[in-house]
């Protein structure tokens, strides 16, 4: 898993800055040492999702763990971490059908950012992030369209997960559906276009 050379972690941002930790603490969230995996965790729920807030790391996040999913010899299944995998998808449905309440029905798209000012973003210093300028919302308003894009093919490979002879992998599967569900069903009509590619 090297998961450095897979994303441009420091063109991606979480909660606290440029997510540049983020691989190191996935690398934490399947080892076998408790005290990693603790801290991986709070990784994932106070920086990838933060109060329900997601941001550009969310969706790689969440993709490569459906990936792991898919992949029956991946480090998951011999490390008993699969409950601890859909806990954070269903968490990461919550989060996305939450933003996707508070755009309400009438939300329309933001433009996006010229290349310029996306570059100047990330090329600053993290203690200099302007959290409140436009291409940190453009940045977690494309967070919120790329994860609706994942949605499907989430619940797809989630789905085998429901009827695991297993109470707690059945249940914690069938709660992340849910989520991820309501979150296509409720997107405003903008992005429900966007989805059937009628917008660009």
């Amino acid at each position: 898993m090297n998961y450095e050379k897979d994303y441009n972690w420091n063109r991606l941002l979480h909660a606290y800055g440029f997510a540049t930790n983020t691989p190191e603490q996935l690398k934490n969230f399947f080892a076998v040492d408790e005290k990693l995996i603790i801290k991986a965790n709070d990784h994932l729920y106070s920086a990838v999702i933060h109060q329900e807030t997601i941001y550009s790391v969310t969706p790689v996040v969440v993709k490569i763990f459906i990936e792991a999913l898919s992949d029956p010899k991946h480090v998951l299944y011999t490390h008993d971490r699969l409950f601890d995998v859909l806990y954070f998808l269903e968490y990461a449905g919550i989060s996305l059908s939450w933003q996707i309440e508070l755009m309400g029905e009438d939300y329309e798209l933001m433009p996006p950012p010229t290349p310029e000012k996306v570059n100047a973003h990330f090329d600053c210093d993290e203690d200099d992030i302007k959290w409140g300028s436009l291409v940190c919302a453009w940045l977690m308003e494309k967070a919120v369209y790329d994860m609706l894009l994942m949605a499907a093919h989430v619940i797809k490979t989630i789905h085998p997960f429901t009827t695991s002879e297993n109470s707690e992998i059945q249940k914690i599967a069938t709660k992340a559906i849910a989520q991820w569900t309501k979150a296509i069903e409720t997107a405003p009509p903008v992005l429900g276009q966007a989805l059937n590619g009628n917008i660009d």
